[in-house]
């Protein structure tokens, strides 16, 4: 029995360092804070720099564009605010028109635009808020809540449409696209998994963080089998 023992230990931990492993990795939008003034100072403009996220295709098409790429979007995420600041460009030598009908971000559906070009949010000081450019080439903008109202989750998934309008062309927008933003819990409580042999009379208990059962340092995983 002695084999199916540490069978059982191994399976549990292998269980736990696989779960450890997604909650560590690697997020796509980059943690950090934005002004929203219509300055793109601070932002990293590079495409396929830190900053930038997706393309923005036009008209209809979604990403990955199929036609010509007329903007471009950048993220970053403030986990301490759960805030989500966008940088949307009209950019590849096209120009940025205002106006509420085709500036905007929803999540979820269409029909779910949590911040546009348009009252309230062009003069909000705090999320939602949007403001053009003084460049005149695109929009900032920054949202804390998604299509219910509800904070932004760390480490949580949303489908997002950022979306622009270009002028003389079309309007330019993302699609829905997967955000995933940053900060996910640094490790996983596990609690009460228990596995029970009847003959020895083995427990196996992996307990909370705050226990003595699981322990992280240094991406190690310590987890303690007790004999009853």
């Amino acid at each position: 029995m002695k084999s199916l023992k540490n069978a059982i230990v191994l399976a549990l931990a292998v269980f736990v360092m696989a779960t450890l492993a997604v909650s560590a990795a690697p997020t796509t939008v980059v943690q950090g804070t934005a002004v929203v003034d219509g300055n793109k100072g601070e932002w990293n403009t590079t495409i396929g720099g830190a900053d930038w996220y997706s393309p923005m295709c036009t008209g209809n098409d979604v990403v990955p564009c199929t036609g010509a790429e007329h903007g471009d979007v950048f993220l970053r995420y403030d986990c301490t605010a759960h805030t989500l600041f966008a940088l949307m460009l009209a950019d590849r030598g096209f120009p940025y028109t205002p106006g509420q009908a085709n500036n905007w971000i929803a999540v979820g559906a269409i029909n779910h635009k949590v911040v546009s070009d348009g009252s309230p949010f062009t003069t909000n000081t705090s999320p939602p808020m949007w403001r053009d450019l003084t460049t005149s080439d695109g929009a900032e903008a920054a949202i804390n809540k998604d299509e219910n109202g509800t904070t932004l989750v760390n480490g949580g998934t949303y489908l997002i449409n950022f979306h622009i309008e270009v002028a003389q062309t079309a309007t330019s927008g993302t699609g829905f696209i997967s955000v995933k933003l940053p900060c996910p819990p640094s490790a996983v409580t596990v609690s009460s998994i228990s596995a029970e042999n009847t003959d020895s009379g083995m427990n196996l208990a992996l307990l909370a963080l705050s226990g003595a059962g699981l322990v992280v340092l240094g991406g190690l995983v310590f987890v303690a089998a007790r004999k009853r």
